[in-house]
């Protein structure tokens, strides 16, 4: 079997590579990445959409070999088909695109269109990664022990700080794309399908998060999901450390650009990121979440914790698309929650309090 991971020296590819070495050893990795800092065995190479097709004949991948899409520039649905015209599944992390945000997943999602009536060959696991992925994973057990909700309310806490920090604002991910999202773009929660629209972006829209810190709303396509899934109403609340927040609003609201938190200078950056749900059913509210250490021994010294668990999801579809019994065209995390759940908690790839 083949593994083709596109983005493999990325901050989510740097923590995904180790994993599949680990639990996938039976299967042949070709890592390709467009960073000029790549060493071997990574290919340096920039993928066009228009280069799938070549490239996965180039290695001879065929049928029940995978795709693992971690780029942020190509468009999803366009690498989902491209790949299925040859046989090959497709695993992301995300299906955000580029230049349509988050609510671009309603074209995933409206059986009237295009994609949803496309007559796929083979089986893909989509939107797989930490959250989107890992916690759609975990709402859906829920949902299985506990009926449809009629409330979710998921927390992140990126308590991440680097060492030596000089109270500058920074990003645990895509600087870039942390920026736009926390300053330039709208944000919603919403009911059932409606989307509900807030007041200003998300650094404007404060909120307390179940734990007791302050976050802010943000845009995410799982609410989406959950809203589309369960008829429930739903929202996402995004948190850093206090002093952390302070400096990234003061550095975004004046355009500054923010330095990306890896591990400096090979030191590890204390804290750690931790996902929650609090999801309210007709018995009452339960809480769970999934959570990881910077200073945890698995997490290489290019990645972090908030990227490590994008990784942890992106390698359990691996392991459900081989033993999961996936059925051909587009498949969730959602699909598989208890086997989702329990592959992570057999592993010891995070922490799960469920």
């Amino acid at each position: 079997m083949k593994i083709m991971v596109i983005g493999a020296d990325g901050l989510c590819g740097t923590s995904l590579v180790p994993l599949l070495e680990q639990l996938q050893p039976d299967a042949e990795l070709i890592l390709i990445d467009e960073s000029e800092e790549s060493n071997p065995p990574i290919i340096e190479a920039k993928v066009e959409l228009n280069q799938i097709l070549f490239l996965l004949r180039s290695f001879q991948m065929e049928r029940g070999d995978i795709l693992i899409d971690l780029t942020t520039e190509l468009s999803k649905t366009d690498v989902l088909q491209a790949a299925d015209n040859v046989g090959v599944s497709v695993i992301n992390a995300t299906c955000c695109e580029k230049d349509k945000g988050a609510i671009s997943l309603v074209d995933l999602l409206d059986q009237k269109l295009l994609m949803a009536r496309y007559h796929w060959q083979v089986p893909h696991l989509i939107d797989a990664g930490m959250n989107p992925g890992n916690v759609n994973a975990l709402l859906s057990l829920l949902v299985e022990r506990h009926g449809n909700p009629i409330e979710v309310v998921q927390w992140e806490m990126d308590s991440t700080i680097p060492f030596n920090w000089d109270g500058e604002g920074f990003a645990t991910w895509s600087p870039a794309e942390f920026a736009s999202e926390f300053c330039d773009e709208s944000t919603w929660e919403v009911d059932g399908k409606t989307v509900i629209f807030a007041d200003g972006p998300p650094i404007d829209n404060k909120l307390e998060m179940p734990d007791g810190n302050t976050g802010v709303l943000c845009q995410h396509e799982e609410i989406i999901k959950w809203g589309w899934l369960y008829g429930c109403r739903a929202k996402y609340i995004y948190g850093y450390a206090e002093k952390a927040m302070a400096a990234i609003e003061k550095n975004i609201r004046v355009g500054l650009e923010l330095p990306l938190c890896c591990k400096l200078e090979g030191r590890i950056p204390t804290g750690g990121d931790k996902i929650g749900l609090s999801v309210t059913f007709e018995s009452g509210i339960v809480n769970a979440s999934i959570s990881a250490a910077n200073d945890d021994p698995v997490i290489p010294i290019k990645s972090n914790a908030t990227s490590y668990l994008v990784a942890c999801g992106v390698a359990t579809a691996v392991e459900v698309m081989r033993n999961g019994n996936v059925k051909k065209g587009i498949n969730w995390p959602d699909d598989f929650g208890k086997m989702w759940i329990d592959y992570l908690v057999k592993n010891n790839l995070c922490n799960v309090d469920v």
